[in-house]
């Protein structure tokens, strides 16, 4: 009885395919890292900034932000940021209606300022909102803190508008339904 095992013939073969598909994926890998655009998602290692030739961009050394403030006919307020009335993804929105309401030159500047204090009466019904101020804010931003700022305490404010219903010249909302 023969007990002897032997390797198939084929092993040879089989051992050359892997080298070559070893040698196909090694070339594709630095064909791919070399040629590709690196502003498109091709490669994980092409789109890192190491390889990039763009400039890296810093932030600013400061931000400024316009904000509403609401308050009521006491004094009593609180800050609307702009993600509160549309949601983070249309902080645009709120920027838009923000500098329409400020800008003098337009014909419907006032409907801006009208649809402002319109919604936010309307997302925050608890609050009895009679007056809406226009802020601009500034940031000195600190990198190298978590959070970069501390939003109770701007180093710059600036009021640009105060309003209300009174003062535009309408009837609140509740009452136009």
């Amino acid at each position: 009885m023969n007990t002897h095992t032997s390797q198939p013939e084929s092993s040879g073969s089989f051992d050359r395919l892997r080298l070559r598909l070893a040698i196909g994926v090694l070339l594709l890998f630095v064909v791919t890292v070399f040629v590709v655009d690196k502003r498109t998602f091709a490669w994980p290692t092409a789109t890192w900034p190491m390889y990039s030739l763009r400039p890296m961009s810093y932030p600013e050394p400061t931000y400024t932000g316009r904000l509403y403030f609401a308050s009521d006919d006491d004094g009593n307020g609180f800050w609307v940021r702009p993600n509160d009335l549309w949601g983070a993804d249309r902080y645009s929105v709120t920027k838009d209606m923000i500098a329409r309401g400020l800008d003098a030159e337009r014909t419907d500047a006032r409907d801006h300022l009208v649809a402002a204090i319109d919604l936010i009466r309307f997302k925050y019904p608890n609050h009895d909102v009679t007056r809406v101020e226009i802020w601009e804010l500034t940031w000195n931003l600190d990198l190298d803190a978590v959070p970069s700022l501390i939003f109770e305490t701007p180093d710059e404010r600036t009021l640009l508008a105060t309003f209300s219903y009174e003062s535009l010249g309408v009837e609140p909302w509740e009452r136009r339904r």
